[in-house]
């Protein structure tokens, strides 16, 4: 994936020189700013890295955007218009960053990438019982989970298995079966028109209400604004209910 690193611009002399990157840039930046990045509190981002501390640079994979003064990363290739209108609103002013949105035929205040983030299965972390674990909830998703069961069967306690398994994955066993499933519902919402009491039903929940608030708080998103931003240019009327 080809990234840009943008010089200094004009426009902003009146701060000084910036320093604006966008995605897997911060990873080739010269040695000066590289040790601008080290320094707290930085924190650079970009969503597809599922750990949260490359090359010594703290990531924050949920960030469209971050600001530390006058060194500024954005999350991908598109969020770097978002990045340019946060530069625009931020040394011209809210009118003229509006008046660049039109223009550009772009959204303004785009924060999170929670919406467009795809859920990481690492495995890289090398303990082979958490591994066979991962896979087991992985494959019975949709299934009740007994959680004493299933530490029993990889012959530890339930405390055991639950502080062993967020070690290796950065996630309890039941966050990990909540992402599972919300990523197979985001599945079900972009290929068809099935209503969300449906989809609830099939990734393994019967409580709508709770599983509508897991859904926005992992995504950013209720189901309908998710469809609706997610459904292409030809895919399934969005005015169905959900």
């Amino acid at each position: 994936m080809a990234t840009t690193i943008f010089g200094p611009m004009d426009i902003f002399n009146q701060a000084g020189r910036l320093w604006p990157v966008s995605a897997q840039g911060v990873f080739y930046w010269p040695k000066p700013v590289y040790w601008m990045v080290n320094q707290p509190p930085c924190t650079i981002f970009f969503w597809k890295c599922s750990d949260r501390t490359i090359h010594m640079i703290k990531l924050e994979p949920n960030q469209m955007i971050i600001d530390h003064g006058r060194l500024y990363c954005s999350a991908g290739v598109s969020a770097g218009m978002d990045l340019s209108l946060y530069l625009v609103e931020k040394f011209l002013g809210k009118q003229a960053a509006v008046q660049s949105a039109k223009t550009m035929i772009l959204d303004l205040g785009r924060q999170s990438q929670k919406p467009y983030s795809c859920f990481q299965l690492s495995r890289g972390h090398g303990d082979p019982v958490i591994i066979q674990t991962q896979k087991w909830i992985e494959q019975h998703y949709t299934q009740h989970m007994d959680y004493d069961r299933l530490a029993k069967t990889h012959g530890m306690s339930r405390w055991s298995l639950e502080r062993r398994f967020k070690k290796a994955t950065g996630l309890t066993p039941l966050a990990y079966l909540q992402q599972l499933r919300v990523e197979a519902a985001k599945g079900f919402l972009e290929q068809g028109n099935q209503t969300f009491n449906e989809i609830t039903y099939q990734v393994g929940y019967e409580d709508i209400s709770f599983f509508r608030k897991l859904f926005v708080r992992l995504t950013g998103l209720r189901p309908r604004e998710y469809r609706e931003r997610i459904a292409g240019y030809t895919g399934p009327d969005t005015r169905t209910s959900v």
